[in-house]
């Protein structure tokens, strides 16, 4: 997206159309050249933010673990998130098997 919008000649108020046009209009590779290339974010995550080692995180008894806005409608139904077939359904299994593993952690 950021190279979309860098290379755009949006200078003034006669360009909006054109330029918001660019941004919007669909990307028929969108699967292959975003998604399974990595979005932005995450790419940002590999580069720049240390990986942790299992034993960094604590959990006790004491220690509460939040999921947000993994229903249907943010996944996959009307909200769905664009990127969600190249990597969703394993998402959802691996943080399955994330909790399991912070409840026995925690007994």
């Amino acid at each position: 997206m950021k190279d979309t919008i860098g290379g755009m000649e949006c200078k003034g108020f006669a360009d909006i159309d054109k330029c918001i046009g660019a941004v919007l209009a669909p990307n028929p590779k969108h699967q292959s050249e975003c998604c399974a290339a990595g979005t932005e974010y995450d790419n940002f995550l590999l580069s720049e933010v240390p990986a942790m080692a299992a034993d960094d995180l604590v959990v006790d008894s004491e220690t509460a673990i939040a999921i947000i806005d993994v229903q249907k409608d943010f996944t996959v139904g009307s909200f769905a998130q664009p990127c969600w077939g190249t990597g969703g359904s394993g998402m959802v299994s691996r943080s399955l098997n994330s909790l399991r593993r912070q409840q026995q952690l925690a007994a």
